[in-house]
């Protein structure tokens, strides 16, 4: 259990339709993640379950950097767990990874590269509804 002083920033996105309607706008959510009371984000993989019983160091104070953020959870977990500055960086384009040759022009491939323009959508708009202080380099 994370102590009551290192809660959530509050929400900036004053109205929860307008949240709503950013969070649905992206294509491709990675993980799945509370935002704010009610609005969770679609995403493929969901550790909200397991992510109080990850073994976290104590990063009050610390500067942290979060590679392969996707979405940005666990950048923003580390922020909501007291970090003085996050940075958060991860490849740009899915077409960037490195495929094996035998999988660059198959169906899942092929997905990538349609959800590959909205990678990086999740964090902002997460990081707009969190109120977070995370930097995506």
């Amino acid at each position: 259990m994370v102590p009551p002083s290192m809660s959530a920033p509050a929400p900036q996105t004053a109205d929860p339709q307008d949240a709503r309607g950013a969070v649905a706008a992206v294509q491709t959510w990675y993980r799945t993640m509370d935002l704010a009371p009610g609005l969770v984000t679609p995403g493929w993989f969901d550790l909200r379950s397991v992510i109080d019983r990850m073994p976290w160091p104590d990063v009050r104070g610390k500067r942290c950097l979060d590679v392969g953020t996707y979405d940005g959870q666990l950048a923003f977990e580390l922020e909501r767990r007291g970090a003085s500055k996050v940075v958060a960086t991860d490849i740009r384009r899915h077409l960037d990874w490195d495929w094996p040759l035998r999988h660059r022009h198959t169906t899942a491939h092929d997905l990538w590269v349609v959800a590959g323009e909205s990678k990086g959508e999740g964090f902002e708009v997460a990081k707009r509804v969190l109120g977070s202080e995370v930097e995506c380099e």
